[in-house]
């Protein structure tokens, strides 16, 4: 997928040192849930387990598709107010590109592809209490705000307020 400024991609082995020296800012993953990336080789173990998974893609400008800044995800709902026929978007942003609208860009070009080509009924995202960026994200491309809850963060070994907001698909009904 592209938009105006960003190619969203499979990720590759070769993605591995990009990741790393991203992944291990203490800002990138406890924002997100995960502990910072200790080492290269932690990150390869990533990249492999869990990043090149189906509908999981890299971000990169359109001038170096080569070189990652973050990450977005889309998978099945795992709370049990989410609909089956919805999905939930996960995201990520190396900071030194934060502010920029990169992730609305990104996650727009998401949205598209989940109701257009995916037909999903509606999308859930989520942030932690505190992580005003992602919140804003959310808030641009249209999500509104259903509920809090506390959560197990289970990569962290914490509890944590979790606010979840939905987007119903425009050209159809939800379940």
């Amino acid at each position: 997928m592209e938009t105006a400024r960003l190619i969203l991609r499979p990720f590759e082995l070769s993605d591995a040192a990009a990741l790393y020296h991203y992944a291990k800012n203490p800002k990138i993953g406890l924002n997100a849930g995960w502990q910072p990336h200790q080492d290269l080789a932690e990150s390869t173990s990533i990249l492999k387990n869990v990043l090149m998974a189906d509908q999981t893609f890299a971000l990169a400008f359109k001038l170096t598709p080569d070189k990652i800044i973050g990450s977005i995800s889309i998978k099945a709902p795992t709370k049990d107010f989410m609909a089956a026929d919805s999905a939930e978007l996960g995201y990520w942003l190396a900071e030194e590109f934060w502010g920029q609208g990169l992730m609305t860009e990104a996650v727009r070009a998401i949205i598209q592809h989940c109701f257009n080509d995916l037909q999903y009924g509606s999308l859930w995202c989520g942030y932690y209490d505190g992580n005003d960026q992602s919140k804003r994200v959310q808030e641009k491309v249209g999500f509104t705000y259903q509920l809090s809850r506390t959560v197990d963060v289970t990569l962290l070994h914490e509890n944590r307020l979790e606010h979840f907001l939905k987007l119903n698909n425009p050209n159809g009904n939800e379940m």
